[in-house]
């Protein structure tokens, strides 16, 4: 059995078959998606994203479209973030 994967949002695939785990690696770092094999319990894609200014949050949604080729992630605001210009 593989290690454990941390995630903070995850969604599984039309296929049924695999999952997607998203997470922030640290408070203001890069996000990261994970294509998981539940039957195979394996990551089978990992896709890393640095961080965008301004993006300090955990990742609190992950979707995915219904032909399975998009995924969009995405986070809430904490109420002690401060925006600054386009936000």
């Amino acid at each position: 059995m593989r290690k454990n994967e941390l995630c903070t949002a995850s969604c599984m695939m039309s296929d049924g078959e695999r999952m997607v785990l998203a997470r922030t690696e640290r408070y203001g770092g890069a996000a990261t998606v994970i294509i998981w094999d539940v039957l195979g319990n394996e990551p089978v894609r990992r896709l890393s994203y640095e961080s965008p200014v301004g993006f300090v949050d955990q990742i609190s949604y992950v979707g995915v479209s219904r032909d399975s080729r998009y995924i969009v992630a995405g986070y809430q605001v904490s109420r002690h973030a401060v925006c600054t210009g386009n936000c």
